[in-house]
């Protein structure tokens, strides 16, 4: 492809300090996670004549990568959460993740809506635009109870009895099928093809050792009030969920999905490789001219992207891919 240059765009709070960043920059570094973590940035800059003002707390920040020859793609929203300058070389750290403070919040109320509902209520909240994917939109429940509970915690635990995830995401509070490279609409989302030649280092890692054999969780029965318990696979060790479902068919799900996640996340294939602003946490990869003993379909779990004066790289972390119809 020959030699490019890489380029970036940085706002804050919708205005471009780009130009301004350029000329102090030490690095940036974003983090793409799937499942229930936040993404998070980090800005280095050298303020070695003290001139940058501190960014307010809270600041809205857009981050784009890329390069010049081709072009920039946006990588996040994140929102400022903590800013630290190191001496005597007046280095600034500027630190930020997709999760807005207002979503730890605390707070107590009732909903007896559906899924998607209660998404679009809590998004509209929090400035997103909801995305929730078809299979769930409509799923009825019985009045939940948000006692003392972030909103956050309150979508990640329905998300963990549906066998989905919750999260903030560029822009949108996300709630679809977990692992499976579907995008909202319910769509397959295309797989990209990671030749050999354009990795610098991988790692293959078979962990059948640290498996559990089976899942158990808990619900509470209504009827009866008692607590009842819902078992999947029938192995050694157990792995028991900690929290209570609100019904069995609820407690089967959540089982089922931990377990699979299990059994996928004990094979996993991490890479590096020049800067790819288009690889995101979620899609599918197809690894090409690796041994032969390495499977070729992979999920994206974890993505890093660097970009400073030594250049722009993209680390990678996948787990075994987990297909829709499994």
């Amino acid at each position: 492809m020959g030699l490019m240059t890489p380029d970036f765009i940085v706002k804050i709070n919708g205005s471009d300090s780009t130009e301004t960043i350029r000329k102090r920059l030490i690095s940036i570094s974003t983090n793409d996670e799937a499942g229930f973590k936040s993404d998070s940035c980090e800005i280095v800059l050298d303020d070695f004549d003290d001139a940058i003002a501190l960014p307010q707390s809270g600041a809205k920040i857009e981050v784009s990568l890329g390069y010049k020859e081709t072009g920039i793609i946006k990588i996040g929203d994140y929102f400022l959460k903590e800013v630290s300058v190191e001496g005597p070389r007046q280095v600034m750290h500027i630190r930020a993740h997709a999760l807005n403070n207002s979503m730890r919040s605390q707070i107590s109320e009732s909903f007896g809506g559906t899924i998607g509902e209660l998404v679009n209520k809590i998004a509209a909240s929090q400035g997103l635009k909801p995305a929730v994917a078809q299979e769930f939109a409509n799923i009825k429940l019985d009045n939940i109870e948000q006692f003392g509970e972030s909103s956050l915690n309150l979508l990640t635990r329905l998300a963990g009895q549906h066998g989905a995830v919750a999260k903030p995401s560029n822009g949108f509070l996300v709630f679809a099928p977990d692992m499976r490279t579907l995008s909202v609409s319910g769509l397959v989302l295309p797989s990209r093809t990671i030749y050999i030649r354009d990795v610098s280092n991988y790692k293959c890692e078979f962990r059948e050792c640290e498996s559990y054999g089976s899942v158990v969780t808990k619900w509470y029965d209504k009827k009866n009030a008692t607590y009842k318990e819902v078992k999947v696979g029938d192995g050694e060790p157990v792995y028991e969920i900690k929290e209570t479902a609100n019904d069995e068919e609820s407690a089967q799900k959540t089982a089922e999905a931990k377990l699979k996640r299990i059994e996928k996340e004990n094979l996993t294939f991490n890479f590096s490789t020049r800067g790819m602003p288009e690889l995101f946490a979620e899609s599918a990869i197809i690894i090409s001219g690796f041994k032969k003993k390495i499977p070729i379909n992979w999920i994206i779990t974890h993505v890093q992207h660097s970009l400073s004066s030594s250049g722009f790289t993209t680390s990678v972390t996948c787990s075994n891919k987990i297909d829709k119809e499994d």
